[in-house]
């Protein structure tokens, strides 16, 4: 997570707010548009699904105590170097909805990427994006496709897509 929540809190702080009490849950890697960037193996992605539940646990209590000041930060080996260096550049250059297309002949016209986009960028089936400045690339659209007919460029064309299940629904 790198610098993030020091990137919030400088954020929060424009208009008088400021995080207390921070978190970082591991969850399975899901960014695939970067050609060394895959989503992780079955058993990778269990593993870290069920500590993420067991950490959960944890993190439910500290709010339902109202407890402040609590730091619990996984930044990684190298915090500054991602978020500001690698982050600031990814922001600028590779954040965008232009290299996002549909497979015609294999979306079904669900309407489920327009549904699960979080900034409301898609429009029409089969999915258009709308080119508005809002899109953060977050990927939910690819990742929610029931058939994989979303793409971003070519590099996820032969990409795994992940998406999380409730306990009670995964397999």
């Amino acid at each position: 997570m790198g610098e993030a929540m020091t990137i919030l809190n400088k954020d929060l702080s424009k208009i008088g707010l400021q995080a207390e009490t921070m978190f970082s849950v591991i969850m399975p890697e899901a960014y695939v548009c970067l050609p060394f960037m895959k989503t992780d193996p079955e058993d990778r992605e269990r593993m870290k699904i069920n500590n993420a539940e067991r950490q959960l646990h944890h993190i439910i209590s500290i709010v339902k105590d109202r407890k402040r000041g609590i730091i619990e930060l996984d930044k990684g080996p190298t915090p500054r170097l991602y978020s500001y260096v690698i982050g600031g550049y990814f922001n600028k250059r590779m954040i965008t909805d232009k290299k996002f297309t549909v497979d015609d002949d294999v979306c079904i016209k669900c309407g489920k990427c327009q549904k699960v986009c979080p900034v409301d960028n898609i429009t029409g089936t089969p999915p258009q994006w709308i080119h508005n400045g809002r899109c953060t690339c977050c990927l939910a659209c690819y990742h929610y496709c029931p058939v994989h007919a979303i793409n971003y460029g070519k590099i996820t064309r032969k990409r795994d897509q992940y998406y999380f299940n409730k306990r009670e629904d995964r397999k």
